[in-house]
C-alpha cells in the first residue's frame, strides 16, 4: 500500500504539489487564526482573573412596582390609592447599607482571600488651566493592592504613600498626560456636592487599558471626607482563593442583603458570548481545511 501511494504521488508531481500546498496553507491559516484567538482570550482572562476583583458587592438596585410607594402614605388611605399609569423606574442606592455586616461575613469565609472597601464618586481634577472629569476611588492601599494590580503598575511614586494621609492621590497616566501635572504637585479635586480640596499627587500608574487610566485613587477616609459622607462605602471588591467559585458565591451571598452582587464572569457575560463566536469560527476553519484536504486526497 505504501509503495502504491508513493508511486501515485510521484506519477503526477504537479497535482501532488498543489494538493500539499493547499493542505499546508489551509492548516497554517487555521493554526494562525486559532493562535491569535486563543492568545487574545488568555490575555483577557488573565486581566479579569488575576488583576481585578473576582466579586463586587455594590449598592443595591431596586425597581419600582405598583405598591412600592404605599409605605409613604398612611395605612388607612393606602388601600384607596390608584396609579394610572403605575410607578416605574429604577431606584439606585448610593451606598452599601451595612458594610460592617459584610466585613464580618467576608472575614469568616475561608474561601475569601482578600477584600477591599471602596468609596467612589465622580470628580473633577484641575491643574492650572486644565480640567478633567474622572472617577475617584477611595480605598485602603494595603487591601487594594491584593484586589487589583494598580500597586504594581505605578510608573512614578509609590501607591503605598496614599496611606500616609495628607490628601495623597494616585492618578492614571492619561490624567497626568492631559493635565501636565507632575509627581508631588497639587491638584484641586471637586465633587458634585461642591467640595473643593487640594490633593497631592503621590503616584502615577499606567494600566494596559487606557480607559482605566482616567481613574484615580485616594485614601478611603479622605474621599469620604471629600464627599461629606463619613463611613460611607459604595463598593466592596473581593478576591477569592479559587476564582471558579465566584459565580456560585455571588449567587449565595445575594440572600444576605439587598446589595447588588456580581462575579467577574457575570459582569463580563458578553465577553464569553464573543468567545463562543470565536470557537464557532475556529471550528468552521477546521471544517474548511478538512474539506480541502479531503478533495485533494480524493483527486
Amino acid at each position: 500500500m505504501i509503495f502504491l501511494a508513493i508511486r501515485h504521488l510521484f506519477a503526477k508531481k504537479k497535482q501532488t504539489l498543489f494538493t500539499v500546498l493547499g493542505i499546508f496553507f489551509g492548516t497554517a491559516a487555521f493554526v494562525i487564526i486559532s493562535g491569535m484567538m486563543l492568545g487574545f482570550r488568555e490575555y483577557l482572562l488573565n486581566e479579569l482573573i488575576f488583576k481585578d476583583a473576582h466579586i463586587y458587592i455594590s449598592a443595591r438596585e431596586e425597581f419600582l412596582q405598583e405598591h412600592s410607594l404605599d409605605s409613604y402614605f398612611s395605612k388607612n388611605n393606602s388601600e384607596h390609592i390608584f396609579w394610572n399609569p403605575g410607578p416605574s423606574g429604577r431606584i439606585n442606592s448610593e451606598k452599601v447599607d451595612n458594610p460592617k455586616k459584610w466585613v464580618q461575613i467576608l472575614r469568616q469565609d475561608p474561601r475569601v482571600a482578600h477584600f477591599s472597601l471602596q468609596c467612589t464618586t465622580p470628580a473633577s481634577l484641575s491643574y492650572g488651566k486644565g480640567e478633567i472629569s474622572v472617577q475617584l476611588i477611595g480605598c485602603n492601599p494595603e487591601e487594594q493592592k491584593f484586589i487589583t494590580s494598580v500597586g504594581s503598575q505605578a510608573i512614578a511614586g509609590d501607591f503605598d504613600d496614599l496611606s500616609l494621609g495628607n490628601n495623597g492621590l494616585a492618578i492614571g497616566y492619561q490624567i497626568q498626560k492631559k493635565l501636565g501635572v507632575k509627581l508631588s504637585q497639587n491638584v484641586m479635586v471637586s465633587t458634585p456636592n461642591g467640595s473643593v480640596i487640594p490633593f497631592k499627587v503621590v503616584a502615577i500608574f499606567k494600566k494596559n487599558n487606557p480607559i482605566f487610566d482616567f481613574s484615580c485613587y485616594g485614601l478611603l477616609s479622605n474621599v469620604q471626607k471629600l464627599k461629606a459622607t463619613p463611613n460611607q462605602v459604595t463598593m466592596i471588591g473581593v478576591k477569592l482563593h479559587d476564582h471558579t467559585l465566584a459565580a456560585s458565591l455571588a449567587t449565595s451571598w445575594s440572600s444576605f442583603g439587598k446589595e447588588k452582587i456580581e462575579s467577574w464572569d457575570q459582569i463580563n457575560a458578553s465577553l464569553f458570548e464573543m468567545f463562543a463566536i470565536q470557537d464557532a469560527v475556529r471550528f468552521l476553519s477546521v471544517g474548511a481545511v478538512l474539506v480541502v484536504a479531503a478533495f485533494g486526497i480524493y483527486n
